[in-house]
């Protein structure tokens, strides 16, 4: 992934898609936004879009699995990064609001951050595409 702003125009549609199958619970489906610099990414500045999902357990266990979509844009050090850096906020904290104008205003929320405006603007270094259990 070279373009930041389309990964979250496609984040973004990503998050309007109603997922059939998750359990019935207050936080079955959510997203969050983070950036920062981490040691497992070398040290280096990083972006990274995630979606949480809550679903059955494989072995009818009543507590349910938390899988993750998450989309990691690493970058090389820009002075236009510096702002991830700042703060104490490290990310958007997460939204599970339905999908639907609740998840639209959620979004729109998020992309209010300094740190996703800066890193919309930067192509990265390096992308990663994960879907892991969580939990």
């Amino acid at each position: 992934m070279t373009d930041v702003a389309a990964a979250w125009r496609a984040f973004r549609e990503f998050l309007d898609v109603e997922i059939e199958g998750l359990v019935p619970e207050p936080d079955v489906d959510g997203f969050i936004v983070q950036w920062g610099r981490y040691s497992w990414q070398g040290g280096r500045q990083c972006v990274s879009f995630t979606r949480q999902l809550a679903v059955p357990s494989g072995s009818g266990d009543p507590q349910p699995d938390y899988w993750q979509v998450d989309l990691t844009l690493v970058f090389d050090d820009a002075a236009g990064l510096a702002v991830l850096e700042s703060g104490h906020q490290s990310d958007t904290g997460f939204y599970f609001r339905p999908v639907g104008p609740q998840r639209d205003d959620a979004v729109v929320e998020a992309g209010r951050h300094l740190q996703l405006d800066a890193a919309l603007t930067v192509r990265p270094a390096h992308s990663k595409l994960s879907f892991d259990r969580v939990c």
